[in-house]
């Protein structure tokens, strides 16, 4: 078993949470060069909990760019899921990211949005197999457009 530094860069903290009973703080703690995955506890417990086959999921990652009642645009950094997602406008401050086949389960896709817009909120859900739904809205929660704008990671896991 490896000795925690939690200063190693090594190290990542991917959770934290508290156990059932309130009492303890748990940490999951991710090892990149082996990608192991264990649990920390206040007690200095430390346990391999799973990992090692490398990762469980395929990646989308672009950068958005959405202006007025245009469709939004992507500049796409990586894309390993062996889909191709084209984006449309459904109507004020509503969009779709579209691939067919690309979502099966709600429980294995995983979106991820970072907005640069500043000037409200954006929510990424998953619609059906073949989209994930965008709703975009100023701060006083009315649809708005031209908020779609950020880092987008899609996440499918196998």
């Amino acid at each position: 078993m490896p000795t925690y530094n939690p200063t190693d860069s090594k190290y990542l903290t991917v959770a934290q949470t508290r156990t059932n009973r309130g009492t303890k703080d748990v940490k999951i703690i991710l090892d990149i060069d082996t990608n192991d995955f264990y649990t920390l506890d206040d007690d200095g417990n430390f346990n391999v909990i799973g990992g090692g086959g490398g990762v469980d999921y395929t990646e989308y990652v672009a950068y958005i760019i959405q202006n007025g009642t245009s469709a939004p645009s992507a500049v796409v950094a990586k894309n390993d899921t062996g889909f191709s997602f084209t984006y449309s406008r459904s109507s004020q401050g509503e969009y779709l990211i579209t691939a067919t086949g690309a979502f099966p389960d709600y429980e294995k896709v995983v979106p991820m949005f970072n907005s640069q817009a500043n000037q409200g909120f954006t929510t990424v859900y998953w619609n059906n197999v073949d989209s994930l739904g965008v709703a975009t809205s100023d701060t006083s929660a009315v649809l708005q457009d031209s908020q779609f704008t950020g880092n987008l990671i899609i996440r499918i896991y196998n």
